[in-house]
């Protein structure tokens, strides 16, 4: 009873040792010889050694360089040979394994075939081995080997821990597997975007040389009193320079977006009233909204005059493009209204509110994605679908958020919150 009572306790503390050491493990490498070295010094065996599962074939491992040795010297020719080797399903102690997700004990090495570096062994003074299958979902993702000097039978005890070991081993190497995945995905992405950013500059300064001749010349052929053009030809001119000019305006766009997502913008952070901010990008669209008979309106729910934390420049712009599609995607003789409200402890809420024809749910979680105008086809304002992208860019610098909330044929609100400066002037 109390041998049993001892090994159950050992049982138990092995597995809290191996989830203890695997948890803080950076690697795979690092979790798998934690592993082994607990259990050689477990089961007090000399010699342990890991096997993964070749990436891409479900079918085939191969060695690595971990290992635990008592003797290192002693047992360098068995390491030398079983890492020239690699194991197909259902060859050899790990092959079988791989193919029967099954653990393995061999009490003796040595008789008939049934362990392919017999020879070696024997050599170096093994005589008993087992291994155990790392599973994730009944998969065989690597295989632990480990040898004993001594003629070993089954260890029941040992083989009823075993099924349990090889699981928890398995699910650390699959989350590893799965951070290591996403790291180098994450750095895929960063060379890439590096790489657009480099082209997008690149190409940008290369076409804008003989835009802006095709626009300096289309512009003096229009003016030249000497060869006055005729009305056909000045409309043809205007419309050449006037595309040249949106082309320009286009590749400044594309070029700002790809920096704001690569981080390379400068900004100016500072306190200001957004008040008076407001009023001046109001103005930037009154004619606008007058010309469609929309009547804009202000509306502030604060005590005090707020004070925000911000890039005075490019919150103008967010809140010019916010109200711009506010104005240019409303109907006739509509409204818009802005709304200045507090949003959660030391942040301020300016919400614009239209009452147009609202957009579909199934758009609305791309209408922050580039090209991703409000209207199918060409914007409605003539737009090139950047504008919202390029705003939710730049209130993720900020601090800030953006977002919206819109029902079809209720109208919309976009909204944007961002950080109240550290101040008695605040909400």
């Amino acid at each position: 009873m109390e041998e049993r009572q001892r090994v159950h306790t050992g049982a138990v503390q092995l597995m809290q040792q191996t989830t203890a050491a695997t948890n803080e493990a950076s690697s795979i490498e690092d979790a798998l010889q934690a592993c082994i070295d607990l259990i050689c010094d477990y089961i007090q065996w000399p010699l342990g050694h890991a096997w993964l599962r070749v990436k891409g074939d479900k079918n085939r491992l191969e060695p690595t360089n971990i290992w635990h040795m008592d003797d290192p010297d002693k047992y360098a020719p068995f390491r030398q040979e079983t890492e020239f080797t690699t194991f197909v399903s259902g060859k050899g102690l790990p092959g079988r394994v791989l193919a029967s997700g099954k653990s393995e004990w061999i009490p003796d090495l040595g008789i008939g075939t049934i362990f392919m570096r017999a020879k070696i062994a024997s050599h170096i003074g093994v005589t008993s081995g087992f291994a155990l299958p790392l599973l994730v979902n009944q998969d065989v993702v690597g295989v632990l080997e480990f040898f004993t000097e001594e003629m070993t039978d089954v260890d029941d005890s040992l083989m009823d821990l075993i099924p349990y070991l090889g699981t928890q081993i398995g699910r650390i190497v699959e989350r590893i597997w799965a951070q290591e995945e996403l790291i180098a995905a994450k750095e895929a992405a960063e060379t890439a975007n590096i790489a657009k950013t480099a082209f997008l500059s690149s190409i940008s300064h290369e076409l804008r040389t003989p835009l802006n001749s095709i626009i300096g010349f289309g512009e003096l052929l229009s003016s030249d009193p000497e060869n006055p053009l005729t009305e056909d030809q000045d409309d043809s001119i205007t419309h050449i320079t006037g595309s040249g000019k949106q082309l320009l305006d286009l590749i400044d766009v594309i070029l700002e977006l790809s920096n704001i997502e690569s981080g390379d913008i400068e900004l100016v952070l500072q306190d200001f009233p957004v008040m008076g901010l407001i009023e001046e990008t109001l103005d930037q669209v009154t004619d606008l909204a007058a010309s469609r008979n929309i009547v804009i309106s202000a509306d502030c729910k604060v005590v005090q005059a707020p004070i925000v934390v911000a890039d005075y420049a490019r919150l103008s712009q967010v809140l010019t493009t916010i109200l711009l599609n506010a104005v240019t995607h409303n109907k006739e003789n509509g409204e818009v209204t802005i709304e200045v409200s507090p949003a959660d402890q030391d942040r301020l809420k300016i919400s614009v509110t239209d009452t147009g024809d609202g957009i579909a749910e199934t758009r609305q979680g791309k209408l922050f994605q580039p090209f991703a105008n409000l209207e199918t086809g060409q914007d409605a304002a003539g737009g090139t679908g950047f504008g919202l992208a390029i705003a939710c860019g730049l209130m993720s610098l900020m601090n800030g958020t953006i977002g919206l909330h819109s029902e079809e044929g209720k109208g919309s609100t976009f909204w944007i919150d961002l950080p109240l400066a550290s101040t008695d002037d605040t909400v």
